[in-house]
């Protein structure tokens, strides 16, 4: 809607504009001609003239509202939005007055005139009001700092007569001012300040390090620009650190005598986190580390050898990884990681054949899982989980051990062979018994291609095997 009016403005002030130009042209051109022609201007063509200049005159005013009237409205919002709401921040008589009275009447003012189409006038009179609020805003902002500013000086002072007049005039000139906020807080709180330095005094005296520090901490907190309490905060803060770090080194000392392996080692950690000092404490902390080392074996050990008694390998194999280094060289960390180890790897050989029984074909393999099965009965007396293992293992090997039948079928006149085996001979069917594996069957003819079948035998199958060479050479 706003595009629609601004355009239509623009349009009607083009044809405003146009109008004023023709009829100057026209009256001009009557006056020249009349000039030329030597005649003389009779009373009605004057009036003409007079006519023509009243509607130059009437069209130029009415250009002059269309350009004014956009300004005016732009204007007339800044002063209702912006600069009279500001003014509303202060409480001073003056301002008081004018939001009460003369602003009221200077936007009745404006308003009629805008209803009347007056743009010009309105748009001049509120420049000219907009002039005057913000002079009187500069005024009374200088007039704010000035008082700040003397607030500033009787703080510094300490003169608390002259700051609580300044603060309660400042009130009275910008009632939600932050400086003035901030320092009436400053005053409010001169009874609890005088109070605390009263009783950091007493804390000084009795040597309390620590109430000493609240205290510093809670006037600190007040900003009441008291010197030296930084540096004294500091200086407190080091020697109650020293007194800390005695206490805990010596309470560390102490548990080295025992067996709680956690509170030494988060005893410990405080230790080891001190800033100052390190090399008073290192001989303790030394002495930690292998206490920390000796009981963290005797824990993984217990854990191993708990987990050992529910027959859980794996497990027990990955809780030796935590042994320290320290003692990775004891006899009876070797020789329980050594048969640990030892276990978890023929289990795991073990599983893979019941996984991947298909690789028994290969002899190879056989000859393999033979080895594994000899070794694992030796484990059996210390794991069940072995034992029974070990029974699906010889289970398995048998029946990759056990032959199977296979059926040869063929057209009589063919020679079949199981290649690397053995001679099938000439027959149209025959039944051979062979061990589950891998294996070629040929079947030569003369005038025909070698016919070639591999085939690979499972445990407890019966197969029937085609050979008849088909293609002729």
């Amino acid at each position: 809607m706003l595009e629609v009016e601004v355009l239509q403005a623009k349009a009607e002030k083009k044809r405003a504009r146009l109008i004023v130009v023709l009829i100057a042209i026209l009256a001009i051109g009557i006056l020249a001609f009349l000039s030329f022609s030597g005649g003389v201007v009779t009373p009605s063509e004057k009036a003409q003239i007079q006519n023509i200049s009243k509607a130059v005159e009437t069209k130029k005013a009415a250009v002059e509202k269309i350009e004014d009237k956009e300004p005016f409205n732009s204007l007339y919002l800044e002063l209702k939005e912006t600069i009279i709401p500001t003014l509303s921040f202060y409480s001073d008589e003056k301002t008081q007055l004018l939001l009460s009275n003369a602003i009221p009447n200077e936007l009745s003012a404006l308003a009629q005139f805008s209803a009347q189409g007056a743009f010009s006038s309105a748009l001049n009179k509120a420049k000219a009001l907009k002039q005057q609020l913000n002079a009187h805003l500069q005024d009374i902002k200088l007039r704010v700092d000035e008082i700040v500013s003397d607030i500033e000086t009787a703080w510094r002072e300490k003169n608390l007569k002259r700051l609580s007049d300044k603060l309660q005039e400042l009130r009275a000139t910008e009632p939600k001012n932050k400086a003035g906020d901030e320092f009436q807080g400053y005053l409010d709180d001169w009874d609890l300040v005088a109070e605390l330095k009263q009783k950091i005094e007493v804390a000084k005296s009795e040597q309390n390090i620590q109430e000493e520090i609240r205290l510093l901490k809670k006037l600190q907190s007040l900003k009441q620009d008291e010197h030296g309490i930084n540096e004294r905060i500091t200086e407190l803060g080091i020697l109650l650190e020293k007194n800390s770090q005695a206490l805990l080194v010596k309470k560390l000392n102490d548990m080295l005598e025992g067996s709680n392996l956690e509170a030494i080692e988060k005893l410990v950690m405080k230790v080891s986190s001190f800033k100052t000092d390190k090399d008073r404490y290192q001989a303790v902390l030394n002495k930690a580390k292998n206490v920390i080392d000796r009981l963290r074996y005797e824990r993984v050990i217990k854990s191993h050898d708990d987990l050992i008694a529910r027959d859980s390998w794996e497990s027990a194999l990955q809780a030796l990884s935590d042994v320290p280094k320290s003692h990775q060289t004891k006899a009876d960390y070797v020789k329980k990681l050594q048969f640990s180890s030892k276990i978890v790897s023929a289990a795991r050989k073990g599983e893979g054949y019941l996984r991947a029984p298909l690789k028994l074909v290969y002899q190879r393999n056989k000859q393999a899982l033979r080895d594994l099965i000899n070794e694992i009965r030796t484990m059996q007396p210390q794991s069940q989980k072995i034992s029974i293992l070990n029974e699906k293992l010889v289970s398995l090997l048998s029946d990759y051990e056990t032959k199977v039948q296979v059926t040869v079928l063929s057209d009589g006149i063919s020679h079949v062979t199981v290649k690397s085996v053995g001679v099938v001979g000439v027959h149209k069917r025959k039944t051979i018994q062979l061990v589950p594996g891998n294996y070629v069957f040929e079947g030569k003819r003369d005038g025909y291609v070698t016919k070639r079948i591999e085939v690979t035998l499972k445990p407890k199958s019966h197969e029937i095997i085609n050979v008849v060479p088909d293609e002729q050479i």
